[in-house]
């Protein structure tokens, strides 16, 4: 009965582990736009996190429910007890090595938010060039809000590619 429930648990923390990756990547898109500051109580965790971090969360939960997710994760489930029968489960062989196609979805995630951490970072230096050239400039009157125009019109661009 303990192999059923550590199934569960590890199919509930692989289905998490997803949408925490696309949180964390929120939370460093918030970080670079300047929203460090402006936290919110995430209800899910009950943990402090970026406006940018809660809606690309909350935009991940609307797609994962919209394109019927849901039923694509009910149906593994029922898959998982066709490969691993009830009582069967063992940690050798076959169900300790990581699947391919989760693998491939996190590396997907992964190349979606570059872009845009890097025209941040950018942005970053641009800011430090121009702190430096023209010191009379009060960069973070300057800095700030083209932080997040930058920010916001990166996630937009990105949105229809996540």
């Amino acid at each position: 009965m303990s192999g059923e429930v550590l199934i569960g648990v590890l199919l509930g923390f692989a289905s998490r582990l997803v949408f925490a990756g696309i949180q964390l990547a929120g939370q460093l898109i918030g970080f670079q736009m300047g929203f460090s500051i402006v936290n919110i109580i995430d209800p899910v965790t009950s943990t402090q996190v970026s406006i940018i971090a809660e809606f690309q969360y909350l935009v991940a939960a609307l797609l994962f429910l919209a394109t019927s997710a849901h039923h694509v994760f009910l149906a593994a489930i029922v898959e998982s007890y066709k490969v691993l029968p009830i009582y069967d489960f063992q940690f050798t062989g076959r169900s300790c090595r990581p699947h391919r196609p989760f693998r491939q979805h996190v590396c997907h995630c992964r190349e979606d938010f570059r872009p845009l951490i890097a025209a941040l970072l950018l942005t970053n230096v641009g800011l430090g060039l121009i702190a430096r050239t023209v010191p009379q400039i009060n960069i973070f009157i300057v800095g700030f809000p083209l932080q997040i125009a930058v920010g916001l019109i990166g996630i937009g661009l990105t949105c229809p590619y996540s």
